[in-house]
This record gives structure tokens, C-alpha cells and sequence, in this order.
């Protein structure tokens, strides 16, 4: 989310912006203006990149009510959001709003308040546009969600999203628009709009596609498959969030998950997209339900092929995460818990979906230090014992 700042005061800019990195919020992200007419220009600029504006309200040096008239008649960007920050009376808080403002704070701020604030604006926007929120913008959001109101995202996954997002950077494509990209480029998702592909891989695979909202491109390299050029035009106005290639080159040593994931995507993409008179064979992982593959059976099947990559296995209550090497066992992860137990505890599930996302070894924690078939044994005895501790039906008696 990029966020501008106005206010006469160079402190209490700066003041803002601490509140907001505190917030999660990028301090890439965040820029600033001394007034209302210096922040048009500054948009201008940043041919309107900018996702929310908080600014002074009653400073007459400002000019917040010019600077928002100005904002909001330009076409297609009534979904920048205005947070207003002013005195606590009721006549200027309603001057704001018949002005156009979507929040109005009174001062003394509190920082809570206005990050709540940011969140509502985020919301709204994807509410307005009739899309699902990209994997990142929505871990955001359930950071703020009270508890109950929505399931989190899986662990292994959403810490590596919210990650990715905290040092993003935004860019934006008007309709017909087009971007090249080559070796090296940075990891791009979608924010909003759809685009249409065309990659090419460094072994040769040429690829059409059409992408939306939520969805990554320029991810194969982090999974292994570099590219030589990928072109994109976009269809309408699109929004585009991108993370430099170092810094996820280093997120996905730490979360594993995250090379294997992206690698699947690429795999699933070449199986798919490649043209037709091109066509050339890419690895296939593993994917059904566990009624049909108990997941005791599917691990034994990874550890006796000697595969090497990550088993997700999925229920509307939980994921699991566990990764192999040759094989072997050597992590496992589920919301934050990591470990022996947390194998076991998938070994137990009767019911859900799994997807084996195969890959090359690669560097990440070590939380299983048992070998792989002790592993399997002690699991199978605990699902045994799981088994006849069960409550009978009158049928089975």
C-alpha cells in the first residue's frame, strides 16, 4: 500500500511515517508533501501510484479541501483513499466529509486509529472493484479482522507473504500498456486488472497466458526455471505490486515452501500454456484427495521414490506443510507449530486434500531430526492407537 503524507510540519510528517512503519507499512511506501498543492504535483509525478493520502485538515497553508476537489475530479482515481486529520469538532468533520474524505481523525491522533483506518481504506477498495484480494493485500487484512471473523492464512505461507508485502513497491499500467522484463527482474503479483503474458524460458518453452488479480508472474526463476523475456499489455488499468530479487532469493531460503510453491506455479503454467506446436514434457508432482490416498501410504510412496519437495496437505480447519529431501523428512509446519509432532498430527487426518510440489533440494530449517522411516513407524502406531480410541457407531458394535 503506498501511502502519501501532507502536512505543513516537517515533524509531525515525520512522526506519521514512524507510526506507520511501526504499522508494517514499507517506508518505500511512504511518501510526503509540505501542502495540498505541492502532493498534487507530487501525484502527478507518480502518475497517481498511490493508494491512500493523510493530511492535515484545518492548516490553511495545506489547502486539504483544494487538494482533495482536485483529486477527486480526476477520472479513475476516486479509489485513492483521503484520510483527513483535524480538530475534534463536528463542523470540521463534517466539512471534510461533504468534501470527499473517507475518514476523518481528530487530533490528538492515535496511531491505531489511523492504522485501523488504512486497513478500512484497503477493504473498501477491493470491495469496490469486485475482486478477490491478492494473497498479500489479504494477509493485511486478517491481521486486523478480530478473532473469528475469518480462518488466517496457513503459517508456512503467510509469513512468507506478509514478507513479501511489507517491502513492496507499486506500479501502475494504463489500458494498453505494456511492460518487458528479462533476466533478473524482480517478482511481480497483481493488485487489480488483468493482463495478457507472453514468457519465454531460458530452455526454450514459450508461453500465452491471461492473469489477474492475486496471481504472481516472473516467479519461475525463484523456482528454478529462469526466463528470457517476459511481455505483458495490460487490459484495462492494473495495478502491479513488485519485491526485488534479493530480497526473495533470501525469503525463500528461509521458507521453503515458498521456492517449491513458486516452482509449481511455473510447472502448472508450462503444462498448461505452452503452444502448441512447442510442446515439450515438464515434471509432474502429486495431487488427489486423501480418501483415495491415505496420507501413511503417500508418505511412504515420497520416502521409497526418494523424492525431493513439499507435501501440502490441506482441511478447511488446517495446513500442513512437509518437506522431503531424497526421501527423508526433514521440516514440518503448521500455523507456527514445527516439528515431530506436527508430522504426526498430519499422519492422522483422514480427510482433505493433498499436492506434492516436487523440486530440487534446497536450503531451509531443520526441525526433524528422527530418520524418515522410525518417523513413519511411531506415525502409523499413533494413527493405530488414534483408530481404536474412536468411538464406535451401533452399527460397528
Amino acid at each position: 500500500m503506498r501511502i502519501l503524507v501532507v502536512d505543513k510540519l516537517a515533524s509531525f510528517r515525520k512522526k506519521l511515517r514512524a507510526w506507520l512503519a511501526d504499522g508494517g507499512h514499507a517506508p518505500e511506501n511512504m511518501l510526503e508533501a509540505g501542502s495540498g498543492q505541492a502532493a498534487m504535483e507530487l501525484l502527478r509525478r507518480e502518475e497517481f501510484n498511490i493508494d491512500a493520502i493523510v493530511c492535515e485538515w484545518d492548516q490553511a497553508a495545506v489547502g486539504a479541501s483544494d487538494l482533495i476537489q482536485q483529486l477527486r475530479a480526476v477520472p479513475g482515481f476516486a479509489h485513492i483513499g483521503f484520510i483527513a486529520v483535524g480538530p475534534p469538532t463536528p463542523a470540521q468533520e463534517k466539512a471534510a466529509k461533504s468534501n470527499g474524505a473517507t475518514q476523518y481523525i481528530p487530533q490528538p491522533v492515535d496511531p491505531e486509529v489511523l492504522l485501523q483506518s488504512l486497513v478500512e481504506i484497503e477493504k473498501k477498495a477491493i470491495a469496490n472493484r469486485k475482486r478477490a484480494p491478492s494473497p498479500t493485500t489479504r494477509f493485511r487484512i486478517l491481521a486486523n479482522e478480530p478473532p473469528g471473523r475469518m480462518q488466517p492464512p496457513a503459517a508456512a505461507m503467510g509469513t512468507a507473504e506478509a514478507e513479501l508485502r511489507r517491502g513492496s513497491k507499486s506500479s501502475y499500467l494504463k489500458p494498453g500498456g505494456t511492460m518487458e522484463l528479462h533476466a533478473g527482474a524482480p517478482l511481480h503479483w497483481i493488485e487489480s486488472g488483468n493482463v495478457e503474458v507472453s514468457e519465454v524460458r531460458a530452455d526454450g518453452i514459450s508461453l500465452e497466458y491471461r492473469l489477474g488479480p492475486g496471481q504472481f508472474f516472473a516467479e519461475s526463476p525463484f523456482g528454478g526455471f529462469p526466463f528470457s523475456s517476459i511481455t505483458l499489455r495490460a487490459e484495462g488499468e492494473v495495478w502491479l505490486s513488485t519485491r526485488d530479487a534479493l530480497t526473495v532469493d533470501d525469503l525463500r531460503k528461509r521458507h521453503p515452501v515458498l521456492f517449491y510453491s513458486f516452482r509449481n506455479i511455473a510447472t502448472e503454467r508450462a503444462r498448461r500454456f505452452q503452444k502448441a506446436d512447442e510442446r515439450k514434457a515438464v515434471e509432474r508432482g502429486l495431487a488427489g484427495e486423501v480418501e483415495s490416498l491415505p496420507v501413511g501410504d503417500l508418505m511412504g510412496i515420497l520416502h521409497g521414490a526418494r523424492k525431493t519437495g513439499v507435501l501440502r496437505l490441506q482441511t478447511p480447519e488446517k495446513t500442513w506443510y512437509i518437506q522431503f529431501t531424497s526421501g527423508s523428512v526433514r521440516h514440518a509446519e503448521a500455523d507456527g507449530e514445527l516439528g515431530e509432532e506436527v508430522f504426526y498430527e498430519a499422519l492422522l487426518q483422514s480427510k482433505g486434500r493433498f499436492e506434492f510440489m516436487v523440486g530440487p533440494a534446497v536450503e531451509g530449517p531443520v526441525t526433524i531430526a528422527k530418520d524418515t522411516p522410525s518417523l513413519l513407524l511411531e506415525g502409523l502406531k499413533r494413527r493405530a492407537m488414534h483408530a481404536s480410541r474412536a468411538p464406535r457407531t451401533k452399527g460397528e458394535e
